[in-house]
C-alpha cells in the first residue's frame, strides 16, 4: 500500500516530457527495489529468529532429556543401595542362624557329656551295689 501510495505521488508529479517519465520510472524502480530488499531483510531477520526459537527448543529438549537421564540414574543408584541393604541383611540373618545352630550343637555336646556322666555314675552305682 506505500509502495503504491509513492508510486501515485511520483507519477503524479512527472510532467508529460520523456524525460520525467523516464525519471519518474527509474525512481519508482529505485523504490520497488528498495521495498524487495527490506522485505528480504525482514525474511532473514524472522527466519533467523525462528531458526534461533528452534536451536532454543532444541537446547530445552537436550536439557529435559539429561534431567530424566539423572533422575533414572538415581532411581537405580537407589534401587543398587537398597539392593545392598538386603543383602546384608540377609547375611546378618545367616550369620544369626548359623550362631544359633552352633549355640544349639555346643548345647547338645553339653547334653551329651552330661548324658555320659550320668551313665558312668549309674554304672559305678551298679558296680558298688554288686560289691554290697
Amino acid at each position: 500500500l506505500v509502495v503504491l501510495v509513492l508510486v501515485g505521488l511520483v507519477v503524479s508529479s512527472a510532467s508529460v516530457s520523456n524525460a520525467s517519465v523516464s525519471r519518474a520510472k527509474l525512481v519508482v524502480l529505485v523504490l520497488v527495489v528498495l521495498v524487495l530488499v527490506g522485505l528480504v531483510l525482514v525474511g532473514l531477520v524472522l527466519g533467523g529468529l525462528v531458526l534461533v526459537g528452534l536451536v532454543l527448543v532444541g537446547l530445552v529438549l537436550v536439557v529435559l532429556v539429561l534431567v530424566v537421564l539423572v533422575l533414572i540414574g538415581l532411581v537405580l543408584v537407589v534401587l543398587v543401595l537398597v539392593g545392598l541393604v538386603l543383602v546384608g541383611l540377609v547375611l546378618v540373618v545367616l550369620v544369626l542362624v548359623v550362631l544359633v545352630l552352633v549355640v544349639l550343637v555346643l548345647v547338645g555336646l553339653v547334653l551329651v557329656v552330661l548324658v555320659l556322666v550320668m551313665l558312668v555314675l549309674v554304672g559305678l552305682m551298679l558296680a558298688g551295689l554288686v560289691l554290697v
